[in-house]
């Protein structure tokens, strides 16, 4: 045989098992009992084979083949009987016991392979094993890739057989077999056959409590813009995965851009997980309000209500694919049209505070003119407190400007980066870019922000940004508007009206 002809093999056995991950080729077992799926696939005799009449009815080693044809398994394990012979054999998500004689070549994808008969081309195996029984004939070469080699004595290879063994990293690939057949095939995230997939979910269905426990605000403001604006949440949701990709490239091109990478993808992820969150309540408390009863409509009595329904969907194959990649848009839409929405308040706040303190600022007619001056650190802690949104752009100003610095010193970009916030916030209490969207640093007791107070600040930014950025985004969430770099030196970030000089 042809080296081109093992070739087109593997090529095959390649596709099959990726259009086997996408559930597109249909399975050979579907769920049924063990027992059954236990079974060998017995091979059909062709139409035009004949049947000799001295074959007993008690005979139950299999049809004899008398013309061999190729022979493809998805799914299922497959038993070649020793009066059999088949051309090809491929075999994906199975394994392969050849008792008879393979004519062509014998490729197992995600299984093993256990041979006493006889392969006249050559055998193959991705992550599988390969047994070889004392009988065993192989023609030309055996691969062995993630798998073992066991060859007993009187086996026969005419070929080189070569093993890339895994090193002992990932030794069974069981459970991942198991799930692609039981999951991915059927196009369903919940497979209730498998095991370890019970501990998956309830290991999120804890982090989603939590999500909601903690952040019962933000979930709130998800659910109400769910509600509110539930076409304009699923197109939100697209438009973030569509831009996703281009948004990174940009900022990857850029050069200064990659610090803000982690952040985008850290952005995401904390969206997805309240936007799962935010439609499993949504989805109680609709269950709620249909039956009207009250004790459904409590938050997490709604969101473990959700949760149990969209489990049990997640578990109906087809469908339960369908849903998961449903609820993605919708939820990671709502979060931020939320964000959004409380970022246009924290504007709109802004601009009325600063109406008032222009009014204020106007003198009587019989007083002497007032001309605009310093505001104490006392003043300023009374300022409206600036939100995640105001802060991030700030930062993001920042950024653009160590486009230089970037070039010049690589390595000790960082260094810099730290440098010029502990010295901005010690000697102004903002930076170039807090300058131009107006937020400034002051201490919660009113005091200025000294040299000390910034470096501490500076050191905890960096545990902010070690776990994910979450110490970052959590002045998005706090009531008080504190990132955990806040808490930790006792400062907060506040907004300016118009007019107070910052310089």
């Amino acid at each position: 045989m042809k080296p081109k002809r093992l070739f087109g093999k593997w090529r095959l056995a390649m596709l099959l098992g990726t259009v086997g991950l996408f559930g597109v080729l249909p399975l050979q077992a579907q769920d049924v009992a063990k027992e059954k799926k236990d079974e060998p696939v017995a091979l059909e005799q062709p139409a035009d084979s004949p049947v000799t009449a001295k074959e007993s009815d008690d005979e139950d080693k299999g049809r004899v083949w008398h013309g061999s044809r190729d022979v493809v398994i998805v799914g299922n394990d497959f038993v070649l009987k020793e009066d059999e012979e088949a051309a090809d054999v491929v075999v994906v998500f199975g394994n392969a016991t050849i008792k008879g004689r393979v004519s062509g070549d014998l490729v197992v994808v995600a299984g093993s392979a256990n041979v006493p008969g006889k392969v006249e081309g050559d055998l193959a195996t991705v992550l599988g094993s390969v047994t070889l029984g004392p009988d065993a004939e192989i023609k030309r070469n055996v691969s062995v890739v993630g798998g073992t080699l066991t060859r007993e004595p009187g086996a026969k290879i005419g070929g080189t057989p070569t093993v890339v063994s895994t090193l002992g990293i990932v030794p069974n690939f069981e459970w991942l077999k198991s799930y692609a057949v039981h999951g991915v095939m059927m196009a369903r995230p919940i497979a209730p056959q498998v095991g370890w997939v019970w501990g998956v979910v309830g290991m999120f269905l804890l982090i989603y409590l939590l999500i909601a426990i903690l952040f019962p605000r933000p979930i709130q403001a998800c659910v109400d813009t769910l509600e509110k604006r539930p076409v304009g949440s699923f197109f939100m949701g697209i438009l973030l995965f569509v831009l996703l990709a281009p948004l990174t490239f940009l900022l990857a091109v850029s050069i200064v851009g990659i610090v803000v990478i982690p952040f985008l993808f850290c952005a995401m992820i904390v969206a997805f997980l309240f936007g799962k969150v935010s439609v499993y309540r949504f989805a109680g408390t609709q269950v709620g309000r249909q039956f009207n009863l009250a004790t459904f409509q409590l938050p997490l009595v709604a969101f473990l209500i959700g949760a149990l329904i969209f489990c049990l969907l997640y578990m109906i194959p087809v469908l339960g694919f369908l849903v998961w990649c449903a609820i993605i848009p919708f939820g990671m839409g709502a979060t931020a049209l939320a964000a959004f929405g409380g970022l246009r308040r924290e504007g709109n706040g802004r601009r009325a505070v600063g109406a008032v303190a222009a009014t204020a600022s106007v003198p009587a007619v019989s007083d002497p003119p007032v001309m605009p001056g310093a505001v104490s650190p006392a003043d300023f802690i009374s300022m409206p407190r600036a939100g995640f949104w105001l802060r991030t752009s700030a930062t993001v100003l920042d950024v653009l400007l160590f486009v230089f610095v970037l070039i010049v010193s690589h390595e000790k970009v960082l260094l810099f980066w730290l440098v010029y916030h502990v010295a901005m916030w010690a000697w102004k209490g903002t930076t170039v870019g807090g300058m131009v969207v107006g937020i400034k640093l002051v201490r919660v007791d009113g005091r200025p922000v000294d040299v000390g107070v910034a470096l501490v600040r500076a050191a905890a930014a960096i545990f902010s940004a070690l776990v994910l950025g979450l110490g970052f985004f959590w002045a998005g969430w706090d009531r008080g508007k504190q990132s955990w770099h806040d808490k930790i030196a006792g400062t907060v970030m506040v907004t300016v009206p118009r007019g107070v000089p910052l310089l």
